[in-house]
C-alpha cells in the first residue's frame, strides 16, 4: 500500500478564494495525498464550496465545520493534534463532521 499524507487546511470565509480545480488536479498528480479542510465557522459560502468538493471526491477531501471561530493558528493546532484526523486518514470512512469545542 502506498503511504498516505494528510494536509490540514484551516478556512475562514474562503469561498471566493478556494481554487477547487487546483486541489482536484493536485490529487490526480499525487493520489496518496488527502486534504482535511477545517471550516472555522465561516459566514460566507465556504461550507457549501467545501461540501461540493467533498461530494465530488470523498476519498481525497474531508471537511470539518467548527461551530464557532477559533482563529487560524488554534484551528490548525487543534486538528494537527486531533485523533479524529488520524482515524480519518487510516479509514477514509468518517469524512464529513462538525465539532463544537470551548
Amino acid at each position: 500500500m502506498e503511504s498516505l499524507a494528510i494536509i490540514v487546511i484551516p478556512c475562514y470565509n474562503e469561498a471566493t478564494r478556494l481554487q477547487v480545480s487546483t486541489f482536484k488536479a493536485f490529487t490526480c498528480t499525487w493520489p496518496a495525498v488527502r486534504f482535511l479542510f477545517v471550516d472555522d465557522a465561516s459566514t460566507d459560502r465556504t461550507r457549501q464550496v467545501l461540501e461540493g468538493l467533498h461530494q465530488d471526491d470523498p476519498q481525497h477531501f474531508a471537511i470539518c465545520h467548527c461551530d464557532f471561530n477559533h482563529k487560524v493558528a488554534q484551528t490548525a493546532m487543534i486538528w494537527l493534534n486531533a485523533s479524529t484526523a488520524m482515524i480519518w486518514l487510516k479509514t477514509c470512512k468518517r469524512v464529513a463532521f462538525s465539532i463544537s469545542m470551548s
